[in-house]
């Protein structure tokens, strides 16, 4: 692989974005432009200790050092363009955008919690038309009936007036099959909020760019 003094100016990654985009770019010359003192051959070394963007993005600085020639401030600018993308991936536009349908909300928080290396549980509160209020965590751990009181799912909800609420968490493992507790917990949790006069609209899991909504599966709801 030849180096970046070696390229004509023309094939040269700074050049090629400058002149024809960011989108011209392969990842491996992308990851040289974030820290443009880097090789393409040291670029590629870093792809390749994670094996994908989405793994890369959970390396910390430590495991970016251990590639030759990566130094603390390579390493600190490969994590920051990472950290600008997981950013803008999970900035909502609208501030309080209108859930129509479960992929409405899927597509709110999949960006960030895709990439969760634990699983998460968060709550997406509703007003009576169906706009989000608020996202809150409620919980990081396994999600099951023994692992959380419902009392704390709900408390923000009630706080904020909410009509409904749905309920968003993760797997990690990046297959949003559920599972029996979660089918469970589902129960659990609509029979809370049928006697706290707040709606369970859904229960969704999410896993690595697919979803999967119980409510539509017929899971946990009468």
């Amino acid at each position: 692989m030849l180096t970046i003094r070696e390229m004509p100016n023309s094939e040269r990654p700074l050049y090629r974005a400058t002149h024809f985009g960011l989108s011209a770019l392969s990842n491996i010359e992308l990851i040289q432009l974030t820290a443009n003192f880097l090789s393409l051959e040291t670029a590629a070394d870093i792809l390749a200790l994670s094996g994908s963007l989405t793994e890369l993005s959970k390396l910390t600085k430590q495991d970016l050092c251990s590639v030759d020639q990566v130094g603390p401030s390579s390493a600190l600018s490969v994590l920051a363009a990472l950290e600008l993308g997981k950013r803008m991936c999970s900035e909502v536009i609208d501030d309080n955008p209108q859930i129509r349908c479960p992929a409405d909300a899927a597509y709110l928080v999949m960006p960030e919690m895709r990439l969760l290396e634990q699983e998460q549980l968060r709550v997406i509160t509703l007003d009576s038309k169906n706009r989000v209020i608020s996202i809150h965590t409620v919980f990081v751990g396994s999600v099951n009936c023994a692992s959380f009181r419902a009392a704390d799912l709900f408390r923000q909800a009630i706080k904020e007036n909410a009509v409904s609420v749905i309920i968003v968490h993760n797997h990690p493992s990046g297959d949003p099959t559920p599972s029996p507790d979660d089918v469970r917990a589902t129960e659990k949790l609509v029979e809370a909020g049928d006697l706290l006069d707040v709606k369970v609209v859904d229960h969704m899991i999410i896993g690595n760019n697919r979803w999967v909504s119980l409510k539509e599966r017929l899971l946990g709801f009468r």
